[in-house]
């Protein structure tokens, strides 16, 4: 078996684990798929196997380019795209399976109704954006918190706070 590792990063850990590695774009970047079909035929590779959600999202987009060439371990873009929104796949979900209760909102304020229809202050609520990678956007509403100690002795997860 002859493996080909991708990473954008030239010097990814991965990288001497492999029989064969490329730097490619990130795969969210234009050229990332016509990158990916050019290696598939330059080293003949026989399954492509995405392990990141971006390109699980960009080659399952890019599938039938892909697929002319090998097999593609990747569901149809439309349950990618489904279980890479976290509100449509609650809603593909509803009915199914037991779900916490949520609510997609659009600004402060339908934020605060959520919020308060969820219990908060009484109860801590957690909020995330719909689409986002690596607990980027996630946060929990709580009054319990010490602020002091949050400003003061937290570690920093984002660069700007308001008071």
């Amino acid at each position: 078996m002859f493996i080909l590792g991708t990473n954008a990063h030239e010097q990814a850990v991965g990288s001497r684990m492999c029989d064969a590695f490329e730097e490619t774009p990130w795969a969210y970047e234009k050229n990332y798929v016509a990158k990916i079909v050019e290696l598939v035929k330059k080293y003949d590779v026989d399954i492509v196997f995405p392990q990141t959600s971006w390109e699980m999202f960009e080659l399952s987009k890019a599938g039938d380019k892909v697929r002319k060439h090998c097999r593609l371990l990747a569901s149809d873009h439309e349950l990618v795209n489904i279980c890479e929104n976290k509100y449509l796949m609650y809603e593909h979900l509803k009915g199914k399976m037991n779900l916490p209760e949520y609510y997609l909102v659009h600004s402060i304020e339908e934020l605060e109704e959520a919020a308060a229809k969820l219990g908060y202050p009484e109860n801590d609520v957690v909020f995330k954006p719909p689409v986002g990678k690596g607990n980027r956007g996630v946060r929990v509403m709580t009054e319990k918190a010490d602020r002091f100690d949050l400003l003061f002795n937290g570690r920093p997860f984002a660069k700007y706070i308001s008071v």
